[in-house]
Formats: structure tokens, C-alpha cells, sequence
């Protein structure tokens, strides 16, 4: 019968155990960064400031300018709600966000 190597063994359980502790602060830390900025027109991360008060909403083949109350982003969607009220949810490739003047391409 072989001997087991306790040592090896607790230094690879000691590895995987930090590994995942590090995991786990960046998932909280990520997780905290998104509901604190989330979903506000005026977003503020790392220094880095995202005021958006209009947005170019492409609908079929017509697009639409319209005023921002508040916006949010998801890994592929956009959700833009209007001052009126209006929400629009879709793709972030049909929807661009304009800080002040108009959008120029």
C-alpha cells in the first residue's frame, strides 16, 4: 500500500479554496457595482461618467429620436424608458444613446 502525501494533498485543497475566495469577492464586488450604478440615466463607474439624454431608436425601417428618462443595459439588450413613459426593450445594436446635441455619423 502506497503512502498518500498528506502534504501535496492539503497544498492543492489550500489552492482551489483561495482560488475560489478570490472568485467569490470579484462576484460579490460585480454584483454590488451593479446594483448601486445600474439602471440609472446618469451612471457613474470607476471614474467614468454615462449622462444620456436622448437615444436613437431604430424600429423597423424608421428611427426615432427621443427624450431619456432612464436607461439600463444587459449583456444584449437595452431598455430605454422615455420621458413620456414609453419603454423600449430591445437589442443593443438597434438603439444609440446621445449625450446632449444631435448624433452624427
Amino acid at each position: 500500500m502506497k503512502k498518500v502525501d498528506w502534504e501535496g494533498v492539503s497544498l492543492i485543497i489550500g489552492v482551489v479554496v483561495f482560488i475560489g475566495l478570490i472568485v467569490a469577492v470579484f462576484g460579490v464586488i460585480a454584483h454590488q457595482t451593479k446594483l448601486q450604478y445600474g439602471g440609472d440615466s446618469n451612471k457613474k463607474f470607476f471614474d467614468q461618467n454615462w449622462n444620456y439624454d436622448k437615444a436613437y431608436v431604430k424600429i423597423g425601417r424608421e428611427t426615432l429620436l427621443v427624450d431619456v428618462e432612464y436607461w439600463n443595459e444587459d449583456e444584449t439588450t437595452i431598455t430605454v424608458v422615455t420621458d413620456d413613459g414609453t419603454i423600449y426593450c430591445t437589442d443593443q445594436k438597434n438603439i444609440v444613446l446621445v449625450r446632449g446635441g444631435e448624433w452624427e455619423e
